[in-house]
C-alpha cells in the first residue's frame, strides 16, 4: 500500500496518525521519522503506516492535504508527497494547501496531471479519509501526532527513548 514503509510481515507497526497542517506532526516527521526508518523499518524490524487525521480547526487545507496525499499515493509517489506537504505547511500554512499548491506540487513531482487532478476533483479518497477519522475516534485519538507501536499508543511520541524502548521490546516478543 501506498501509505506504508517497510516489510509488511515486519514484528512491529508503527502507525503515525498526522495532519498535515500540524506543526507537531511536521517536527515529528523531522525529528523522528528518519530515525525510526533507519534503525527499524530499513533493517526490517517495524512497518510503518500512515493514518490520515484532518483536524477541523485546521480546515479546509488538512483535508485537502489529506485528499491529495492519497491522489498522490495512487501513483506511488505518497511519501515524497507527504513530506513536500509538511514543507509547505511549515512555510506558508495554509496558503500551501491549496488546491493550486496541491496541484503545482503533483507537477514538480512529476506525476500524471489529469489522473491527479481528477482524483483531486472528484474527491476520490473522501470515503477512505472518513473512514481514518472514524478509526481514530474509535482508537480514543484526540491529538495529532499520536503514534502507536502495535496498537500501543505512545504518550510521549517525541521521546525518541521511549519509542525505542517499545519496539525493541515489540520486536523480541514478536520474534
Amino acid at each position: 500500500q501506498g501509505t506504508t514503509l517497510g516489510n509488511p510481515a515486519a514484528p512491529v507497526t508503527i502507525q503515525m496518525w498526522e495532519d498535515f497542517l500540524c506543526p507537531a506532526c511536521q517536527q515529528w516527521t523531522s525529528q523522528v521519522k528518519p530515525q525510526i526508518i533507519e534503525e527499524y523499518v530499513k533493517p526490517g524490524i517495524a512497518r510503518l503506516e500512515f493514518h490520515q487525521f484532518p483536524l477541523n480547526q485546521h480546515a479546509p487545507g488538512a483535508q485537502m492535504g489529506a485528499q491529495a496525499s492519497l491522489c498522490a499515493a495512487d501513483q506511488n509517489q505518497f511519501w515524497p508527497y507527504h513530506d513536500r506537504l509538511f514543507q509547505a505547511a511549515t512555510t506558508r500554512g495554509q496558503a500551501g494547501m491549496t488546491y493550486d499548491s496541491m496541484l503545482q506540487y503533483a507537477a514538480d513531482q512529476s506525476l500524471d496531471q489529469a489522473a491527479f487532478s481528477q482524483c483531486l476533483n472528484k474527491l476520490t479518497h473522501q470515503d477512505a479519509i472518513v473512514e481514518s477519522l472514524n478509526q481514530a475516534t474509535e482508537l480514543s485519538l484526540s491529538s495529532t501526532p499520536s503514534i502507536l507501536i502495535n496498537g500501543k499508543l505512545m504518550a510521549a511520541p517525541f521521546n525518541y527513548n521511549e519509542l525505542k524502548a517499545e519496539i525493541d521490546a515489540q520486536a523480541a516478543a514478536g520474534s
